[in-house]
């Protein structure tokens, strides 16, 4: 004998319509399945299970409720059947979505170490130039501090003196993969010519000219990854010469980083690069002798303080333009 069958209580929001058949979803069943739809965690609810009796949500069917957010099975407490529920969101989806990772994950520790790098001053997010000289292992010592101050701070002054950006900070703050960095805003539009290009080049060897001015001889902090001075100026010249138009032939060969990745496979262009940056590199190191005592002092604040604002850079540069023209001005 088939056992007795037990009346089961009719799930919330539901209707009977006539001759039994199940009436549309009601208003309540609408806004809760929206908020399904837009992934918001719900609470399970007795009588809210996976049926295709008549019940509301077997009219979802199981690639519907898949869809809302990646669904999962789950028995349905009132129910007994075997339902499809949406799953709760990954915490990369709740990042995606603008909601927070849960407390206690990982992932929340590490936006929030991330979170403390100095952010741009108006608040408008980071700047579209960040140059620095690229993290070593180990613990930094005396030493290798002074050469970081010493590498931003002719970056600081590159960026300025040629007009390529406008500096908003030069700190000496670690991260992950830099000892320091120079946040500036670029002043270049969206159709350079040759001579801005080559002005951004010369503040991105900036760096290396200054340790070379006041330490006898360069680092590997200018090079090392695609981020890198070194990488970021030869992209830029290599995509001058056969991306641009600007160079010796109008030959279109493909976007900038493209042709710098191909440049060991052509030995011309490798060499004009190659002559373009030797001679650039020239100019960095005279702008750096010819500024020395604004990058020293730069240098010096960096090591005291680990931060310098471009309205400092600026002041200090516009007092030594203001007593090399009463120096000229007593000569004459």
């Amino acid at each position: 004998m088939a056992p007795a069958l037990r009346r089961r209580a009719r799930p919330p929001g539901l209707a009977q319509g006539p001759a039994g058949a199940a009436a549309p979803p009601s208003a309540a069943f609408t806004a809760r399945t929206g908020a399904l739809a837009r992934g918001r965690p719900r609470r399970r609810r007795a009588g809210y299970g996976g049926r295709a009796d008549g019940h509301p949500s077997g009219t979802l069917g199981r690639p519907a409720c898949r869809a809302l957010r990646g669904g999962r099975p789950g028995r349905a407490p009132g129910i007994g059947g075997r339902g499809w529920e949406p799953a709760r969101a990954s915490p990369r989806l709740r990042r995606r979505a603008g909601r927070p990772a849960p407390p206690g994950h990982p992932l929340r520790h590490r936006r929030a170490r991330l979170g403390a790098r100095p952010q741009h001053p108006s608040g408008a997010g980071a700047p579209s130039i960040r140059s620095g000289s690229t993290a070593t292992t180990g613990r930094l010592g005396a030493a290798d501090l002074r050469r970081s101050a010493y590498h931003e701070a002719g970056h600081g002054l590159g960026f300025e003196r040629t007009g390529s950006a406008h500096v908003v900070q030069v700190d000496l703050v670690q991260r992950r993969d830099s000892v320091g960095a120079t946040s500036a805003v670029p002043g270049l539009g969206p159709s350079p010519t040759r001579k801005e290009i080559e002005g951004l080049v010369v503040a991105l060897l900036s760096g290396r000219a200054a340790e070379i001015a006041f330490l006898g001889e360069p680092s590997a902090g200018a090079g090392g990854d695609v981020t890198s001075d070194l990488a970021r100026a030869t992209t830029l010249l290599a995509g001058a010469h056969a991306s641009l138009g600007l160079g010796e032939g109008l030959a279109y060969r493909g976007a900038p980083h493209e042709v710098a990745v191909g440049l060991t496979l052509d030995p011309r262009l490798l060499d004009a690069v190659e002559r373009d940056l030797a001679r650039l590199g020239s100019e960095a190191l005279a702008l750096v002798e010819a500024n020395r005592a604004v990058v020293e002092a730069v240098a010096e604040l960096l090591v005291e303080g680990r931060v310098v604002s471009g309205d400092t850079l600026r002041a200090l540069i516009a007092e030594a333009d203001q007593t090399r023209a009463a120096r000229d001005g007593g000569h004459a």
